[in-house]
């Protein structure tokens, strides 16, 4: 078709003449459309129009393909907009689609390098943090695959945060970027499943293990995610 063309060739003032020409004409939009669409917006560097396309297809009673939400999550994440691809990854449950274990590599691995373009203990930097395991939590509720190259980056993140929070400067960005963070959170936070009696138990072990270090509320939640980062490297013999 002409759009899947403009895709092909990353033609966007030439899929705008075919949006014009089909507005004329009263043409529908359909899955192929949209998709196409979708990988001009990509290869143009317009990723937020890519992302508003979700929303015109939800108005339009239309599902967004995996291939095309693969794409613009991609897209957002190497235009250096974590935030936005993990909006898109979290919508995806309410759409009755899977997301693959690619998609969480690629958000993860977005905010990982954001944060290494920003300075240690910033805003930004534990906004892009909390992304991060925004979407390792997403992923292990949703019982999907957590690629090992996103773990090892993730750990050496929250061991340096856990670092960081002795100082009272760091403990209150922290708390600032958390407070922006839920301000600005427009999409319901993923529903986590009941941990188990067993899981439980090991929680109250490691918030006592923070109590006895005399640590900070925000690093004893940090110690917690860097036990469950182990735990899942161990699972895999790392």
């Amino acid at each position: 078709t002409l759009m899947a063309n403009c895709a092909k060739h990353r033609l966007l003032l030439g899929a705008q003449k075919v949006i014009r020409e089909m507005h004329r004409y009263n043409i529908p939009p359909n899955n192929h459309f949209f998709t196409a669409l979708a990988q001009v917006y990509v290869g143009c560097r317009q990723t937020e129009k890519a992302a508003a396309l979700l929303e015109q297809m939800r108005k339009e009673g239309l599902v967004p393909s995996t291939n095309m939400l693969e794409n613009v999550i991609s897209g957002l994440a190497k235009q250096r907009r974590p935030h936005m691809a993990l909006k898109v990854l979290l919508s995806m449950p309410a759409m009755r689609l899977s997301a693959t274990p690619g998609m969480v590599r690629t958000v993860v691995l977005g905010c990982v390098v954001g944060c290494s373009m920003h300075a240690e203990a910033s805003a930004p930097w534990h906004l892009l943090l909390h992304s991060a395991l925004h979407t390792l939590r997403f992923a292990v509720a949703n019982k999907i695959e957590i690629p090992s190259a996103v773990l090892q980056p993730l750990l050496h993140l929250l061991v340096r945060r856990l670092q960081l929070l002795q100082t009272p400067h760091a403990r209150l960005t922290f708390r600032c970027a958390e407070k922006k963070h839920k301000e600005e959170e427009e999409e319901k936070r993923a529903e986590e499943r009941e941990q188990e009696g067993k899981e439980e138990e090991r929680k109250r072990g490691e918030s006592e293990e923070g109590k006895e270090l005399g640590l900070s509320p925000e690093a004893q939640a940090t110690l917690t995610h860097i036990h469950t980062v182990v735990t899942l490297l161990r699972a895999r013999g790392e």
